[in-house]
């Protein structure tokens, strides 16, 4: 947006948040269909026909009064003086409604003023009400007073005749209040047909239930249906629009955001859009008073066509094509980005936009987040993330991190140094959390990003790549930048194309951040990830292993397994694009973080270390981790939770005869029963029965091997019976890891059996 937009508008962006998010909203607003809008029109022409024909009678009878007052009999001047009052009242009253209301509110979120909905509901009721009382108190008064003058007419129509012997002007007297009446029945009859036309475009009426119950009702049923809210809602927007300004077009009525700010697509279709669109791209335009009204209808387009982009109101044939033109080619850095934008919503359809196009518009969007301007950046970056979370990224991806198409070029480094400087330093916050985010994706999906995070140091003015991630950690401005870095340190631990040092000063200092951010945080997002860095970091990695038990990690993954996790907090959130359009759905969001990921990755990092470490295996078990882990073995949750909590009651109870017997005496001693009732309940649960049978079998072989207690509670709570059961069962392979390990389960078992007969 330019600096003299950004002036106009400045004042109304300083409305207060809820103002902010009724406008938002409103931008995403459903378009009323053709008929919502003919029954506001229809409305909007009764009005002004009533008005005009107030107007006509109030100088009609002020006309009356002031001329041939006393003339008239007592009857016809009091009512005529009643509807010379009235009228005046009902036109004070009428406009005092109007604006009661509505007073200084934009037409685009006029249907969510307080962002309240009742409220505008309520509105349409009582302005419902005081129009109707207003025609009931109108027909009174006109009744009375067609009845008197009638009387009135009669009495004195002889004043024709020139030998009457009339006072003058009699006869004017008489003429004029034929006329009077006249204009009463026209102006009662478009007071009635108000009534009709709103109780019609605003579904005020009733029940088709009622409806149906009377001929008469059935005749009057187009006034009398109730609309849905959302139509209901349109309709008042609209008519409030056509009553105020009916002759703006589309892109002056989009730009006065102060006054009327309806989007585009409320007065055009998605192919005049798109027209709209390809035509201020053709072509150089030699006036610059042209080309800014075209750049301006661009705009229009741009952003009624994001508008309907979030409406999921485009479909796959439609000019993509066009967009990456316009991020590629456009003339103004705010339609490259308004373009931009509607590719990033379009990117979270895959259905609608095909990888094909998606492919042609990475290079655009890569060119696009080197912009100096940041709002640009952040569009870019979640485009570009948004495309890397298609269903079939590979190739966007690969084209995402390929650094020859930015190279030897005006722009200079890779687009990975470019996207690793705005983790590192974002011109804005926003602009870090997207570029931290979409860098822990593509480290996770591609060996080349992750070459280029661990060659960032050798950039100028980079950073080791451990270095940069304990920086996220610790020092990151918001959750999601927090998260992130976690993010990125758990997917580069998890490839064996990185080693870690337990000796590196960074490496120390990044576990003491992690364990830090699982002990005092309560964002969701940052113990998800910090929780499945450390799981990575300690992988087949003794020294980080050590590192981690010395930051007191052991206290703080088992804590893990105990509580649930908080709530999320109002910024535990993915970023969003701000732009003036809802941003809602311009980024796609996360995978949902639910507890069963933390409780997996806690007990999975607890076995890693205490995976034949006697020392650990003891400090595990201090700590309390055998209880929690026992409950999260015989819970509901997950399969993958299940599994990794009885493989690291396995890896706790290896060789280790006390914890041995502190697990068997578990879940007041009816530890196997419910380690049996796990293999129960699995059974049917292919192709995770195998896994589980596995787990299962080979637990039950630690506990019971060498330790008399366990075997012979396992012989009494029936665990030789249920493994027996297992491997005769075809769901097993029979020449399956499970199978060997559950013959050395039952073997043990057997023996025990043996000796006590």
């Amino acid at each position: 947006m330019d600096q003299g937009r950004e002036e106009v508008f400045k004042d109304f962006h300083l409305q207060p948040s809820a103002w902010n998010a009724a406008w938002e909203q409103a931008q995403g607003a459903v378009v009323p269909s053709m008929e919502i809008k003919r029954a506001a029109n229809i409305l909007v022409w009764c009005e002004q026909a009533q008005q005009s024909m107030g107007w006509l009678l109030l100088t009609q009878i002020g006309v009356l009064l002031g001329s041939f007052g006393q003339l008239m009999s007592r009857e016809v001047c009091g009512l005529s003086w009643g509807i010379f009052t009235l009228e005046a009242i009902l036109k004070y009253g009428r406009s005092w409604a109007h604006i009661l209301y509505f007073r200084g509110v934009p037409c685009a979120i006029v249907a969510l003023h307080d962002n309240n909905r009742d409220t505008a509901s309520a509105s349409l009721r009582k302005f419902g009400f005081f129009v109707l009382i207003a025609t009931l108190l109108e027909a009174v008064l006109y009744v009375f007073y067609i009845i008197y003058t009638v009387k009135f007419w009669r009495a004195n129509h002889h004043c024709y005749h020139k030998d009457a012997g009339c006072p003058d002007g009699t006869t004017n007297l008489m003429d004029m209040l034929i006329i009077s009446m006249v204009i009463v029945c026209v102006h009662w009859s478009s007071s009635l047909s108000t009534v009709l036309a709103f109780m019609y475009a605003m579904g005020m009426g009733i029940s088709a239930r009622a409806r149906d119950s009377r001929s008469w009702f059935r005749c009057l049923s187009p006034f009398l249906k109730k609309r849905e809210e959302r139509d209901r809602l349109m309709c008042l927007t609209w008519w409030v629009h056509i009553a105020r300004h009916r002759h703006l077009t589309a892109v002056v009525a989009s730009a006065q955001d102060s006054d009327c700010g309806l989007p585009g697509h409320w007065f055009k279709s998605k192919e005049e859009l798109f027209r709209i669109v390809e035509e201020c791209d053709k072509g150089d335009h030699v006036h610059l008073d042209t080309s800014r009204l075209l750049w301006v209808s661009q705009e229009m387009a741009l952003r009624a066509l994001i508008s309907l982009a979030k409406l999921k109101e485009l479909g796959k044939h439609d000019d993509f094509a066009l967009l990456v033109r316009v991020v590629r080619d456009g003339r103004t850095e705010s339609c490259r980005g308004l373009a931009a934008t509607a590719i990033a919503v379009l990117a979270t359809q895959p259905k609608v936009l095909l990888l094909s196009d998606l492919t042609e518009a990475v290079v655009p969007l890569k060119r696009l987040a080197r912009s100096e301007a940041v709002e640009h950046v952040e569009v870019a970056l979640g485009a570009l993330l948004n495309a890397s979370l298609h269903g079939k990224s590979h190739e966007v991806i690969d084209l995402i991190v390929d650094s020859n198409i930015l190279d030897s070029n005006e722009f200079g480094s890779s687009f990975m140094s470019c996207l690793i400087r705005h983790a590192h330093i974002g011109k804005s916050t926003l602009c870090q959390e997207l570029a931290v985010r979409l860098l822990s994706h593509l480290v996770g999906k591609g060996k080349r990003a992750r070459e280029a995070l661990m060659s960032y140091k050798r950039e100028q003015g980079g950073v080791p790549d451990v270095q940069l991630c304990t920086a996220l950690i610790k020092h990151g401005v918001s959750d999601p930048i927090k998260a992130g870095g976690a993010a990125v340190l758990a997917e580069i631990a998890y490839w064996e194309d990185w080693e870690v040092k337990g000796s590196d000063p960074h490496i120390e200092e990044c576990i003491q951040a992690l364990v830090k951010a699982l002990e005092v945080t309560t964002a969701k997002l940052i113990i998800v990830s910090a929780a499945k860095a450390l799981c990575s970091l300690a992988y087949n990695n003794q020294d980080v292993q050590a590192t981690i038990v010395k930051a007191q990690g052991i206290r703080s993954l088992v804590k893990l397994l105990e509580a649930p996790l908080p709530d999320s907090g109002p910024n535990d959130i993915n970023g969003q694009i701000p732009r003036e359009e809802d941003n809602k759905s311009t980024v796609t969001p996360g995978k949902p973080h639910l507890e069963e990921d933390v409780g997996s990755d806690a007990a999975r990092a607890l076995r890693i270390l205490a995976l034949n470490n006697p020392q650990h295996q003891m400090q595990i078990a201090n700590a309390g981790a055998i209880p929690p882990l026992i409950k999260l073995m015989a819970s509901s949750r997950p399969l993958k939770v299940q599994v990794q909590a009885i493989a690291a009651l396995s890896g706790l109870s290896f060789q280790c005869p006390t914890i041995k017997t502190l697990i068997g005496n578990g879940a007041e001693g009816m530890f196997f029963s419910k380690l049996r009732d796990v293999l129960r309940s699995n059974e049917g649960h292919d192709p995770m029965a195998e896994p589980i049978l596995e787990k299962v079998a080979h637990l039950t072989q630690t506990l019971v091997e060498g330790n008399e207690s366990n075997r012979q509670k396992a012989v009494d709570q029936g665990m030789r019976e249920k493994l027996g059961d297992c491997i005769k069962k075809s769901i097993y392979k029979n020449n399956g890891k499970a199978k060997q390990i559950v013959d050395g389960a039952l073997k043990i078992l057997s023996e025990e059996q043996r000796r006590n007969n």
